[in-house]
């Protein structure tokens, strides 16, 4: 979860209260900004802490990195005819304005009830309005040892890059 204004909600939403985390940031100052952040639903004290030069000499295997894209990539496997496993992870609120066809929606908050159904060894495309909870729920899934895709782009790009959206 990146260092912003919605690190306390996603946070709250999805560690639970009792678990350790640890805060990996640029640096002291960025250290020092999220523990004010998450102090603001009691959560303040990492059981540790680590800066990117420690994630940076991490092996791949142990960072869960991921494929990073736009809503043009995402277009070009449909019109390829290989439809990837996409998963719409706004809110239904969100959903109901109009959604790629064929996604799922699976709001961030609720990830966690379907990973076991999602294909272990196939891609799983994940967007949302602007890039920030699909790169959490890119993260979620990497973790999970699945081969997520964070469409890391605005939504409203979708339409320009020729992807269908529906309204249900």
């Amino acid at each position: 979860m990146e260092l912003g204004a919605n690190l306390p909600t996603y946070f709250g939403w999805l560690v639970p209260f009792s678990a350790p985390f640890v805060v990996v940031s640029h640096g002291f100052d960025d250290l020092a900004a999220a523990r004010r952040l998450l102090a603001s639903i009691g959560r303040e004290v990492p059981v540790g802490w680590a800066d990117d030069d420690f994630i940076g000499s991490l092996p791949s295997s142990e960072k869960g990195e991921y494929e990073v894209a736009g809503f043009y990539e995402l277009g070009r496997r449909y019109f390829e005819g290989d439809p990837p496993t996409v998963l719409d992870v706004r809110f239904p609120h969100e959903w109901q304005k109009g959604h790629i066809k064929g996604a799922q929606n699976v709001p961030v908050p609720e990830l966690a009830t379907i990973i076991s159904a999602l294909p272990a060894h196939q891609e799983t495309w994940v967007y949302c309005a602007a890039g920030y909870r699909a790169a959490i729920a890119a993260s979620i899934l990497s973790a999970r040892g699945l081969r997520p895709v964070l469409v890391d782009d605005l939504f409203d790009n979708a339409v320009d890059a020729g992807l269908e959206i529906v309204k249900p």
